[in-house]
């Protein structure tokens, strides 16, 4: 018959499903911090580049560009007006598009597309994460991580890719290695929004690794 002091000890080691739900959202904001990052390069380089617009045919796409709200609109773009710079910006929302909707695959797709066609475009870098964050999403967590880990110390995603080699360890059952990013984030990033999430993380993933070794 449990005590209430066991009782009291198991309940401590097993986070509340409000907790672990809580814990799951807060992870998938972090995503979208990079979504949300990467619009807003996107708003300055198109800002930047319509100050200098021309008449006619400039006008005629950028017209096209602005009005295309669906994946199909902005492939629509990008097969009309294959050269102008408005065609990668329509794949990197196109690619997001997908990614927020759940189709990973399209968005896989798009994204490679954006990089074989677009290899040294200003956002070139966020697109990449973006393709690693979708390669998650589908379960090839070897290529993603090989994709995190491989992201410079000097790099404006580095914090984020962090969390994503952290993610990535905890879905491969290696919790231990997660606390040690999550540490290093809080350590490196000290008093910023990185650290607090990293601290939350860090501590689930902790609880995981007591509970695999006991």
């Amino acid at each position: 018959m449990a005590t209430p002091e066991n009782t009291s000890k198991t309940a401590s080691k097993t986070p509340a499903p409000e907790t672990e739900e809580g814990l799951e959202k807060l992870k998938q904001w972090g995503q979208w911090v990079l979504m949300g990052i990467a619009v807003a390069f996107l708003a300055v380089s198109l800002f930047q580049w319509n100050r200098s617009r021309i008449e006619g045919e400039a006008q005629e796409i950028f017209l096209a560009y602005s009005t295309a709200f669906t994946p199909e609109a902005l492939a629509q773009v990008v097969e009309a007006y294959p050269d102008a710079p408005e065609a990668a910006l329509a794949r990197i929302q196109m690619g997001g598009m997908y990614f927020r909707d759940g189709e990973y695959d399209e968005a896989l797709s798009v994204y490679d597309a954006f990089l074989q066609a677009h290899p040294r475009h200003p956002l070139a870098d966020e697109v990449r994460f973006a393709r690693w964050m979708t390669l998650e999403a589908l379960g090839k967590l070897d290529q993603a991580l090989e994709g995190f880990a491989g992201v410079s110390e000097e790099a404006v995603m580095f914090p984020q890719a962090l969390f994503g080699q952290a993610r990535i360890h905890e879905k491969q059952g290696n919790p231990a290695l997660a606390v040690t990013l999550y540490t290093q984030i809080s350590e490196d990033f000290e008093d910023s929004v990185w650290a607090f999430q990293a601290d939350i993380f860090r501590k689930a993933a902790e609880l995981a690794a007591r509970e695999m070794n006991p």
